[in-house]
């Protein structure tokens, strides 16, 4: 399938640039005290990840109609993304009042009987998680429903957000995200993507 086969920006590039930013953010967040560091290239990927949601939907056709945001459906942690796209939009591309940072390392630490080595330390310093519901700036996030029951809520992506990003660093989901891209890209663009 090639609906773009002349653009220059295609999926693969996106990916790319989705790639290219959640590396940063890896490596800026295991420099200490480097809150802005890391927030930088998490704004750039986030932004990336919004951008490939809209065109996978808008270029996916795997029965030969434009699947919208129903493709992530068809894909692995698309709920992670359908719950990314449910933060930005109640946020209204403000991706700080969304996530908080949080100065504890993430990563393997080593158990109090362990020796310690270095591959038992943790990966990052510091991480930017994602916010309960009830942090959220905006109050439509919150007004359906009470703060004890998100469960309940029909909007798949807020629900998605409440079971797979609230307290997560913002990194591992676009980790997930990324996976699920790059899933669709090889379908779209098997000979550009590395």
């Amino acid at each position: 399938m090639k609906p773009y086969q002349d653009e220059v920006v295609t999926v693969a590039v996106q990916i790319e640039g989705l790639r290219y930013a959640v590396e940063r953010l890896e490596q800026a967040a295991s420099t200490p005290d480097n809150s802005v560091g890391t927030y930088l290239p998490l704004f750039e990927a986030l932004n990336w990840i919004v951008a490939l949601d809209d065109r996978i939907g808008a270029i996916w056709r795997p029965e030969g109609k434009k699947l919208g945001d129903t493709w992530r459906a068809k894909v692995k942690n698309g709920d992670v993304i359908a719950g990314l796209d449910w933060v930005r939009n109640v946020v209204h591309h403000q991706w700080a009042d969304a996530l908080r940072l949080d100065p504890a390392g993430h990563g393997l630490y080593p158990g109090e009987d362990l020796f310690p080595s270095d591959d038992l330390f943790p990966t990052h310093d510091h991480a930017w998680v994602w916010r309960s519901i009830n942090e959220l700036p905006d109050r439509r996030a919150r007004r359906r429903r009470p703060k004890s029951d998100p469960s309940d809520d029909p909007d798949p992506g807020r629900t998605a957000y409440c079971s797979r990003l609230i307290g997560r660093p913002a990194a591992d989901t676009l980790r997930d995200g990324l996976e699920s891209c790059e899933w669709v890209a090889r379908l779209l663009e098997p000979q550009r993507l590395r």
